[in-house]
């Protein structure tokens, strides 16, 4: 199964970025079509969709034992990440715009395009990234294998994968909670 091609219109919303609740739902909405059901109801609780700004995590008590405090991105949706890194690991926490956990992924530095998505903790899909290869995503999950076009504009960026992020000083992930 093949996923993508939203449509011009989701492009252009992509492209300019949100100015309305109801753009940014539009944008979620078609983000989440990218994936397979077990991935896309991830996506659409926490989209992380609208200009973002992003910058080094102020507060280094965020960091678990063994990892750096990281990046944090703050998104108009309201949404946060974290991005950050261990000695075996690269690791993306992400909250809801309510300051609930939402979904971690991680990678390690041996299979750096192989990503384990999980939420509270279990496993919900993985996914293999070879967008430099073929502009795709190979995700798995539920028995299902499916292909992500990454070419559509909508669909080129992971989800956890931040692009054209504002600077920021006042950013902050605040506490992780996550499993």
């Amino acid at each position: 199964m093949k996923l993508g091609a939203r449509g011009a219109a989701f492009a252009l919303v992509a492209m300019v970025g949100c100015a309305s609740s109801s753009e940014t739902a539009t944008e979620a909405r078609a983000k989440a079509a990218c994936y397979p059901p077990c991935l896309a109801d991830v996506v659409a609780a926490c989209p992380m969709v609208g200009q973002c700004t992003q910058g080094a995590e102020p507060d280094a008590t965020v960091a678990r034992t063994g990892e750096s405090a990281g990046v944090a991105i703050c998104y108009a949706s309201g949404e946060k990440s974290r991005t950050t890194s261990s000695s075996t690991s690269s690791i993306v926490y992400v909250k809801a715009a309510d300051g609930t956990p939402c979904y971690t992924v991680t990678s390690t530095a041996a299979a750096p395009n192989d990503y384990t998505v999980t939420v509270a903790g279990q496993v919900v899909a993985t996914v293999t990234d070879t967008f430099d290869a073929d502009r795709t995503a190979t995700v798995t999950c539920g028995g299902t294998i499916a292909q992500v076009d990454e070419s559509d504009i909508v669909c080129s960026y992971l989800p956890w994968q931040s692009h054209g992020c504002g600077a920021s000083t006042t950013c902050t992930f605040g506490p992780n909670t996550s499993p």
